[in-house]
């Protein structure tokens, strides 16, 4: 939920009466004046095989319907960022856009001390040119760093331009009290996020884990801080987790209303009330509870994980936070004093950074000196701007390792760093592709939470800061391995360890992580155990690639002797770059690569297969590629359009459009009005009219990375783009019961209507075993109001969180911040929340029935309102009508934040 300056949230009824506003728009309405229209011409690249066509839908209401679910869902937040000049996140302070703009604090500098340096901070309005200005310490980063604010004497309420800024800053280095005087950047998380269980995560055959568990599942000695923007206690990780603490000291940044405090939660982004979770991914990845029957595992089974939270709301493409906050989190974790803020009891031995950007400061390179004097390893994610990283905060700092990411295909991901600072490479994934065919996206599965925030589930992404807490998590386990073991001892047998194959070209330090092989260097334990062939996957799909590795292991000790043959229908098309033999050590590994030769095959997907033998043990994987037309999967009719988004009135514009089929290649030309726009495609398989589970969608140039392009008076060319799979929700189960809910909700409060609502198997299993059950304990039997009232928790495990909040239950004539289902006349349902919430767009006349007070929102950030709703008033804690919400000031009025 969008946030203001308060800690209040905006609820989804925002985004409905925005869809509203939005539904009303059609091809030609509220755009340009009709100019003369020109020609887009591209191609649609659809990577997953054998998909069956199916539904379809005339495209005038799927390209504005589609772009009116990315923005109102936060299905993909960079499409927002891309079209809204003005978008900071909700921010209600002019001060936090020209933080986004400028990339850092203005009116803010972090500075070093020597010795005693801080004692007389009004020295430094002494200095030529800076006698206007007076400076206070606003926070401290450390036991001799801190943030100091600017202040004009003239003109005190005056915030300092970013070039005022930064003259302060070159005036102030010279005074021989500080060690260094710099900016206090907003850092960025690593991550480009894509909307059940171990199986489908292939990322950890890939590095050779499962032989590393052989050894050691974790000790929960080891301590491992993630620092980043929060973790929430997910099922997974919530019996793992020690106190940490957020240390966001400015309120606007922080989006909870404060600022530093001890509960490190993550905040849902307020970019369509939506959070990309990231933290709560991260620490899955290092420490997600494993071998539990349930979910996802983790690299580390065991651990203990601190959360630290640095990175608030900012952006809506993935959270931003200060250098000075950065700087507080790093000394935390490790057990140093920030002033103001109680010691860490619990100092970390592994610290997992996936954050970064921008320019290094003297003030982070003495904080990792510090985190690495007191014995913990320092991991930091590469970046994923597909740059060299030398000189990027953190990558480019000194006594870090430094990770780059792989993709299924075993090659250097397209969006990640690269250079001569990179010390090595684990699976970041690539949501764009499924190389292996398993129809799903391969990016890296890990904990998270639904849209709402309500739920927790499992979710793909990729980038640097996905591979980055592979390393921590085998970092962990050598710990746990041999707790004497040092950050120096760790990177050079993570080095030597390294399988070679994951090197490339531009740079990628000494390859591929395996963590089977560094767990046994730092261990010594089980030499001697039986030699075990595997393979980093079972299926190598390279489609219209010409080439693929995968990576053969010896998961055991001893010395294996493998060799490598092709076999099948396709075989003699496919022939090994280099050595396709070899010897492999204990816990060894050694790469295949192979090379397609299409000439002369026939258009289609060409099968073959990859078999490695040693002694008495074979392993395979399937090979599939495809040759010519037979890249393109037929998955029906696609709608194609170009869009705009009004970036004061969020309206969307609809610039042409026009169908796609596989008949004709997918290749598309459209009409449409000349000016600036993005481009959409979406292949509604089901026909429902919506984008959901089963469909594709895409958008120009990526999902992650969406670009406008200029239509002018004559044809562009060239618009590709590829479709992926939508993914709602988690990836490990749907809710079991949303078809029955959508029938309930649909009936109203007709009984029969109701009872004529067909329920699945596993929904049948959910009503009688969860809701039905509850409903007997509380006496409600089948009566949904007693059910919404008794048992919230488990409608919501079977129909998702709108249960409550739907025409067929709740209270009837409930007030304003009460759980809804049929609200006072005049009301409507925020669903979003968990049992419903009661409220009033109340922005044009600023009236709210009794019992609520309007608070109005500054949305677009233009410095005037635009938003408005009604909330239960308050008196204190317990007083709200709902008993999980919050008595918040705002404004002056005790107003129920709902919880």
């Amino acid at each position: 939920m969008p946030t203001s300056s308060s800690s209040l949230r905006v609820p989804a009824t925002a985004l409905l009466a925005l869809g509203a506003v939005l539904g009303s728009a059609g091809c030609g309405d509220g755009g340009d004046d009709g100019s003369a229209a020109a020609n887009v011409l591209g191609k649609l690249r659809v990577f997953q095989p054998g998909v069956s066509s199916s539904g379809g839908q005339h495209p005038s209401t799927l390209v504005q319907g589609l772009a009116r679910q990315l923005l109102a869902s936060g299905s993909s937040a960079a499409v927002r960022h891309q079209a809204l000049r003005s978008d900071t996140a909700g921010l209600a302070v002019s001060s936090a856009a020209a933080m986004l703009a400028n990339d850092f604090v203005p009116g803010e500098l972090v500075l070093s001390f020597r010795e005693g340096g801080a004692e007389d901070l009004a020295a430094l309005s002494r200095l030529p040119g800076l006698t206007r200005y007076r400076f206070s310490i606003r926070t401290w980063g450390g036991p001799a760093v801190a943030a100091v604010r600017i202040v004009d004497d003239a003109h005190p309420l005056r915030t300092l331009s970013s070039d005022e800024t930064l003259l302060v800053r070159e005036r102030v280095a010279r005074h021989p009290s500080l060690r260094a005087a710099e900016l206090n950047h907003l850092r960025g998380t690593h991550l480009v996020p894509n909307d059940s269980g171990y199986a489908i995560q292939w990322h950890y055959p890939r590095i050779n884990l499962p032989a590393a568990w052989d050894q050691t599942t974790g000790a929960a000695s080891v301590v491992v801080a993630v620092i980043d923007d929060g973790v929430r206690p997910h099922p997974e990780l919530a019996t793992r987790l020690l106190p940490g603490y957020d240390m966001i000291s400015e309120a606007a940044i922080g989006g909870d209303g404060d600022g530093r405090d001890a509960d490190p939660s993550e905040v849902a982004y307020t970019h369509g009330g939506q959070s990309v979770w990231h933290g709560t991914h991260v620490a899955g990845t290092i420490g997600a509870s494993g071998n539990n029957g349930d979910g996802v595992a983790g690299v580390d089974w065991r651990c203990k994980i601190v959360p630290i939270r640095v990175l608030g709301v900012v952006q809506p493409s993935g959270g931003a936070g200060t250098d000075i906050d950065i700087l507080a989190g790093m000394y935390w974790s490790v057990g140093v004093e920030v002033p103001g803020v109680p010691v860490n009891p619990n100092p970390a031995q592994v610290v997992n950074m996936s954050l970064g950007g921008g320019a290094l400061t003297q003030a982070g390179q003495d904080a990792v000196n510090e985190m690495v004097a007191r014995g913990a390893v320092v991991v930091v994610a590469a970046g994923n701007d597909n740059l060299d990283a030398q000189g990027r905060f953190l990558a480019g700092y000194d006594n870090v390792i430094v990770v780059g990411a792989i993709d299924q295909s075993g090659g250097r991901a397209p969006y990640s760093n690269f250079g001569a600072v990179v010390d090595v490479v684990a699976p970041g994934g690539n949501v764009e592709a499924d190389v292996n065919a398993d129809g799903r996206p391969d990016g890296v599965l890990s904990t998270y939470l639904d849209q709402t925030g309500t739920q927790y589930a499992y979710e793909f992404l990729q980038g640097t800061s996905m591979a980055s807490p592979h390393v921590a998590g085998v970092a962990a386990l050598m710990k746990a391995a041999r707790p004497g073991i040092t950050p120096a001892q760790i990177e050079q047998v993570l080095k030597q360890t390294a399988d070679p194959g994951g090197q490339c070209p531009e740079g990628c330090g000494a390859g591929l992580i395996n963590a089977a092989a560094a767990v046994q260097a730092a261990s010594g334990v089980n030499v001697n155990a039986p030699a075990k062939l595997a393979l980093s996957t079972d299926r190598l799909n390279l489609g219209s690639l010409a080439a693929g590795q995968l990576t053969v292991f010896n998961a055991g000790g001893g010395t294996l002797g493998f060799s490598a043959a092709l076999e099948g229908a396709a075989a003699a098309s496919v022939a090994f770059e280099g050595a396709s033999s070899g010897s492999l050590g204990a816990s060894g590994s050694a790469g295949l690569s192979i090379r397609v030769d299409r000439a002369g095959l026939s258009d289609g997907v060409k099968e073959a297969a990859i078999v490695v033998t040693a002694g008495g043990q074979q392993v395979r994987a399937k090979l599939l590629f495809t040759v010519g037309a037979a890249t393109l999967a037929d998955i029906g009719a696609v709608a194609v359009g170009t869009f705009s988004i009004d970036d004061t009135t969020g309206k969307i514009t609809v610039g042409g459009e026009t169908q796609a089929t596989a008949k004709a290649g997918y290749s598309y030309g459209l009409s449409s009005r000349t000016g600036r726009w993005l481009v959409v495609a979406i292949a509604d398989r089901n026909g429902n009219g919506d984008l959901d589970q089963g469909d594709y969608f895409g958008l120009y140039e990526s999902t992650d990375n969406p670009k406008a392009i200029d239509v002018g008076t004559t044809a562009i060319t060239a618009i590709d783009f590829a479709l992926v799979p939508y993914s709602a929700g988690s990836p490990v189960e749907a809710v079991p019961c949303a078809a029955y809910r959508a029938c309930i909700e649909q009936c109203g409060s007709s009984a029969t209507c109701q009872n004529g609502c067909a329920v699945g198997g596993s929904c049948q299993t959910c009503l009688t075993g969860v809701v039905q059950m509850c409903g007997a304990q509380a006496g409600c039997g089948s009566d949904l109001t007693c059910l919404c009232a008794s048992c919230s928790a488990e409608l919501d495990a079977c129909f998702g969180p709108l249960s409550c909040g739907s025409s067929a239950g709740g209270t009837s004539g409930a007030a304003v911040g009460a759980a809804c289902g049929s609200c006072e006349a005049g009301l409507v349902c925020d669903g979003s929340v968990a049992g419903g919430y009661c409220t009033r767009d109340c922005f044009a006349d600023g009236v709210c029935p009794s019992g609520g007070s309007c608070v109005r929102f500054d949305q677009n950030m233009d410095g005037t309102a635009d938003q408005g709703f009604c909330f239960a008033t308050c008196s204190g804690a317990g007083s709200c009508p709902r008993s999980q919400d919050t008595c918040t000031a705002v404004a002056g009025v005790q107003v129920c934040v709902p919880g």
